[in-house]
């Protein structure tokens, strides 16, 4: 009686960790076969064979930070057009130009660039 009851049970726990020891053999195995590419790209770049500028480019293909720069440098630029946004961005101007910033420049950079902020 015993008997039936351990068998389905032992087959079930056979079965699991077999599924666990798959499991991690695959996952190794995909690791090592990055490992391997990643050497061989290496070894390609370091013979000449791959030009840096082609891998640089691939590294940065997720990169967001260029373009945020770009749009935060280009906003009070494309604002200059709007008629009702230049008057912040002289204020701004002004604000850089005073007394007030060469004797509080951290504070001046700071309140300007949110007057250019209202301008965007």
């Amino acid at each position: 009686m015993l008997n039936l009851l351990l068998k389905p049970l032992l087959g079930v726990a056979s079965q699991a960790v077999t599924g666990f020891v798959e499991t991690k053999k695959a996952k190794a195995e995909s690791k090592l076969v990055e490992i391997k590419a990643k050497t061989a790209l290496r070894e390609k770049q370091i013979a000449g064979e791959v030009s840096w500028e082609a891998s640089a480019v691939d590294q940065m293909k997720g990169s967001w930070k260029d373009e945020l720069i770009l749009i935060c440098l280009l906003a009070p630029a494309v604002a200059v057009f709007f008629p009702g946004m230049t008057h912040h961005i002289e204020a701004a101007s002004e604000m850089l130009d005073s007394r007030w910033a060469k004797q509080t420049p951290n504070r001046a950079k700071k309140l300007s660039s949110q007057m250019e902020d209202l301008a965007s």
